[in-house]
């Protein structure tokens, strides 16, 4: 079933299954599973998330030991059947890492020489940016929390202000985005 999910949704980079507890039981690509450097996630936002509503719950950025880059986690949990028409309990959580090239590569599809989209977490870090580099690999998280269209956005408004951005004056139009159960943001900036 893990193989089938990848194959299906080329911006999952990895999909595993956890029990409970938050160790890991199984996971695809294997190749990765063998590299990672434990086996519990207890400690994650996704996994308390996850636990503690039993809904769906999606990340805030973060590096990944999977993919070793940033990555957000989307996790959902699995309940088995019991007696009837009623299940007897979640059982464990399937979660699976979003490869953030490509939103990204999807945003510079969008871009020109005037205009840059980023989209940013509930915590103001960087998901994508249309301006990066492909060619660089991410190693470190990058916020864009000072900017104040990523702050009306993540407060739930949607509109434009000018704001100086990397010393140059920009006109930035910003709009929350649904990630449940977060709000993040989305920002374009053209030259003015």
């Amino acid at each position: 079933m893990a193989k089938r999910i990848l194959s299906e949704h080329e911006d999952f980079a990895s999909i595993f299954f956890l029990t409970l507890e938050g160790d890991l039981y199984m996971g695809e690509p294997f190749e990765q599973q063998k590299q990672l450097p434990r086996l519990n996630y207890s400690d994650r936002d996704w996994y308390q998330g996850v636990s503690s509503t039993d809904d769906a719950y999606t990340s805030s950025v973060f590096m990944s030991s999977t993919i070793n880059e940033p990555a957000i986690a989307v996790a959902v949990p699995v309940s088995a059947p019991g007696g009837g028409n009623e299940t007897a309990g979640t059982i464990g959580y399937w979660v699976a890492i979003v490869n953030l090239d490509t939103i990204e590569s999807s945003l510079r599809d969008m871009q020109n020489d005037d205009k840059r989209v980023i989209f940013v977490d509930q915590n103001g870090t960087e998901i994508a940016d249309s301006a990066r580099n492909p060619s660089t690999k991410r190693t470190e998280l990058r916020s864009f929390a000072d900017l104040q269209g990523v702050k009306a956005a993540l407060a739930g408004k949607s509109g434009s202000l000018t704001e100086n951005v990397d010393g140059k004056d920009m006109l930035v139009s910003f709009a929350p985005l649904n990630a449940h159960p977060h709000t993040w943001a989305a920002v374009v900036m053209t030259a003015e």
